[in-house]
């Protein structure tokens, strides 16, 4: 998609230093951009970052822990080993990532645009959510990225960085759970969507849309830590 500029913002700056800005000083980037810097570049790299994320999950994460069966319940026998079984399994996920990624980005765009613009008839464009989204989703990515390596590291599963990584509370209870639902890199992408939505929509302070943004985001994780009981 094309940009024009705004008549009220300044020429947009290059990719390399509004991916800079979006984790050194996100204020500068949406103050300078008003909203509308964009948002294809960092979409395409963020989705990119995700694609790479996937190779990066080991082969011991693909191991089945229960055995295999067919549609009907009956055990199926798996002649394949754990390295091509990765293999296939990286190669999904990464077109899962690839197909994926943009569209949550699209979606997320959406549900900024319901929260501040649609439901308190704020000010904003969907445009201008998008590239607050996608320029977020870059500091998303890098968590999902970095959780990934650690995972390698470690030869397990990626489970995100979370505060259930330190020893707060005890395994399988739900304050272990809930922990594990706040992924600290998806809060640090909510507060830089939450500072962009208050530099878009003037009648949002920082505070008010982190307080929207982190409430729904921490009411979805109690309820998934609900469920797992």
């Amino acid at each position: 998609m094309s940009h024009a500029t705004h008549p009220d913002t300044a020429a947009p700056a290059p990719l390399g230093r509004r991916v800079l800005q979006t984790f050194l000083a996100p204020a500068d980037l949406f103050r300078a951009s008003g909203g509308y810097a964009p948002w294809m570049g960092p979409l395409l790299l963020s989705t990119l970052v995700a694609v790479v994320a996937v190779l990066a999950i080991p082969d011991q994460a693909y191991q089945m822990t229960e055995p295999a069966v067919n549609r009907r319940g009956r055990p199926v026998e798996i002649t394949s080993d754990l390295a091509t079984i990765a293999h296939y399994g990286r190669l999904l996920g990464m077109i899962a990532a690839l197909a994926m990624h943009p569209l949550i980005v699209l979606a997320a765009a959406g549900v900024l645009a319901l929260l501040f613009s649609v439901l308190p008839r704020g000010e904003g464009r969907y445009v201008q959510y998008l590239s607050i989204a996608a320029h977020a989703s870059l500091v998303a990515a890098v968590g999902t990225l970095i959780a990934a390596a650690v995972a390698l590291l470690r030869g397990g599963e990626p489970r995100g960085i979370t505060p259930a990584l330190l020893p707060l509370a005890a395994p399988d209870s739900f304050a272990y759970r809930l922990l594990e639902g706040l992924d600290v890199f998806t809060l640090w992408a909510l507060l830089v969507a939450a500072l962009g939505v208050s530099l878009v929509n003037r009648r949002r302070s920082f505070a008010s849309a982190a307080a929207v943004l982190l409430g729904v985001y921490l009411a979805l994780a109690v309820g998934v830590a609900a469920l797992g009981t």
